[in-house]
């Protein structure tokens, strides 16, 4: 009987040595852009929730708007600002520096303490009235 030794043969190995830098540069292409595209999409998809979060806010003043006034306390409607009338105040929507700001106004202030702001700097955001 013959002795059988396990094991690999010398071409097997050569292959192998041969094959192998292939194999990864393939795989380092991959992990890149996979590493390159996963905070990519994060933010992306941060920025539509931001996005959904400011029109849901709007959809509710606007439901409950009475008036789009054309200016009020200083404050003109325009491309970067909307003005809407509700029942209790004014509200004042700002697009300034990637962020819509939303603030009630009233006659002789600004309320501080009612604004918002909504961070959007990859979004390109145009009024209609």
């Amino acid at each position: 009987m013959m002795d059988m030794r396990k094991g690999f043969t010398l071409v097997e190995m050569l292959v192998v040595i041969i094959l192998l830098p292939f194999v990864f540069v393939t795989l380092d292409g991959l992990f890149v852009t996979l590493l390159g595209e996963i905070p990519r999409s994060y933010r992306i998809s941060q920025e539509s929730i931001t996005l959904q979060n400011l029109l849901e806010q709007m959809q509710r003043d606007v439901d409950e708007a009475t008036g789009l006034p054309e200016s009020f306390a200083g404050h003109t409607a325009g491309a970067d600002q909307v003005l809407i009338k509700l029942p209790k105040g004014v509200v004042c929507y700002e697009k300034k520096d990637g962020k819509v700001v939303r603030r009630m106004l009233s006659a002789a202030r600004q309320d501080a303490n009612g604004e918002r702001v909504w961070s959007l700097p990859q979004t390109k955001i145009q009024w209609r009235v």
